[in-house]
C-alpha cells in the first residue's frame, strides 16, 4: 500500500484494519492480525479505483466497511476480504462509514448519508439525505434513528 489513509480498530481490540493505496488509480484494504501478520488479498483488479478514505468494523468483527474517493463502498468478510455486498449509490467520494448491528452508513463528498442493510447491500427504502453546512438531523431505517451532523 502506497499511502495509508485511515485506520480502525476491531471492536474486541485484536486487530487493525488500514485503508489506502494510491490516490487515482487503486485503493486497498489490509488487516494486521493479532500476532503482527499483514493480511491483504492479491487481486487482477482492485477493489477499488482510487483511494480508500473510510474503514470500520461491524460489531460482530465479521465485516469491514470500506468507502473510497471512486464514489464506492464495499462490505468485506473479515477474515477472507471477499465482497460481501457492494453499496453504490453516491456520486461522490465516500468520506465516512459507520456499522451497527444489520445497518451500515456511508457519508459522501455528494453531501448525502446513506443507510443500507449489510445483509443483501440494498439501499434502505426513504434512508438518504442530503444536508447543507451547519445542518443537524437524524435519519430514520427500519425504526432506527441514527443522528447525524455535519459542519
Amino acid at each position: 500500500m502506497e499511502k495509508v489513509t485511515c485506520v480502525a480498530a476491531s471492536k474486541d481490540g485484536t486487530r487493525l484494519v488500514i485503508g489506502g493505496g494510491v490516490a487515482g488509480r487503486a485503493g486497498s484494504v489490509v488487516v494486521r492480525e493479532p500476532d503482527g501478520r499483514f493480511v491483504e488479498v492479491k487481486r487482477e483488479k482492485p477493489l477499488f479505483n482510487d483511494l480508500v478514505n473510510a474503514v470500520c468494523w461491524s460489531d460482530d468483527n465479521t465485516t469491514i466497511l470500506a468507502g473510497s474517493a471512486d464514489k464506492s463502498a464495499l462490505a468485506l468478510d473479515a477474515k477472507s476480504l471477499d465482497v460481501k455486498a457492494e453499496l453504490k449509490g453516491h456520486t461522490g467520494s465516500v468520506l465516512a462509514v459507520a456499522s451497527r448491528g444489520e445497518l451500515a452508513v456511508t457519508g459522501s463528498y455528494d453531501r448525502t448519508v446513506r443507510v443500507w442493510n449489510l445483509r443483501t447491500g440494498e439501499d434502505a427504502p426513504q434512508s438518504h439525505s442530503t444536508f447543507g453546512p451547519g445542518e443537524r438531523a437524524r435519519i430514520r431505517a427500519r425504526g432506527r434513528s441514527l443522528p447525524i451532523g455535519l459542519r
